[in-house]
């Protein structure tokens, strides 16, 4: 009896092993702040959601997934910002890196990926990715190419509180720096280009460069 025990008691380890090794669980959470949407309700990586910009007025808008003007894609490949809340923007996901509990909820200050959904026959054109620097712009544009959800080619983000709603940015990840401070970390902004609203990294505005503000959103249930 005694060495049957023992059998399954073995089974059982081997079994909790070998969850635990490929668990996408592998780091703890930052913060027990949750992120909550629009109604009040925690964000859930398998719910999807719209990010819209809690600025308001002029600076209103939902963002959307678009072709990027000239690039050849043959799917959408490009992350942009309606001018106005006229138009909802594309629903998206939020995939954690770190431990969930259940039901699983996404915190502030935890590193994601963000990811577009509903694209159909573009499953390679969904994932958020922050392009090369652009010394002209003075911005590194967003698109869709390129990245593995929960790989460390892909772009990583947090989420933090904004004086309205929270803010977006994009850290160097948990293979780069697991417990990077948010000081290394860079905000997601806004730019004009052709009179379309790109979401991208920027530095300060200057009178050259057009309009260009930090984004600050809401999430809303889709």
């Amino acid at each position: 009896m005694t060495k049957c025990l023992l059998f399954f008691s073995s089974l059982c380890l081997l079994a909790f092993v070998a969850f635990s090794s490929t668990s996408p669980c592998q780091n703890p959470r930052n913060s027990n702040r949750q992120v909550f949407d629009t109604l009040g309700r925690g964000i859930n990586p398998r719910s999807n959601y719209r990010i819209a910009s809690s600025l308001g007025g002029v600076l209103s808008g939902h963002v959307y997934l678009g072709h990027i003007p000239n690039s050849g894609a043959s799917c959408p490949d490009g992350v942009f910002k309606y001018n106005s809340d006229g138009q909802r923007g594309t629903p998206l996901r939020f995939i954690e890196h770190s431990c969930r509990g259940q039901p699983p909820l996404i915190y502030e200050n935890q590193d994601i990926n963000i990811q577009f959904v509903g694209s159909r026959n573009c499953d390679n054109f969904v994932n958020w990715k922050v392009g090369e620097y652009n010394a002209t712009l003075e911005a590194s544009l967003f698109g869709t190419r390129g990245g593995t959800i929960g790989r460390a080619d892909s772009s990583w983000f947090k989420i933090v509180r904004a004086e309205r709603g929270y803010h977006l940015l994009n850290c160097p990840g948990p293979f780069v720096c697991p417990n990077c401070a948010l000081n290394q970390c860079r905000v997601v902004w806004v730019i004009v280009l052709d009179g379309r609203r790109r979401l991208a990294l920027a530095t300060r505005q200057t009178p050259s460069q057009g309009l260009r503000f930090p984004l600050s959103v809401y999430f809303v249930r889709a």
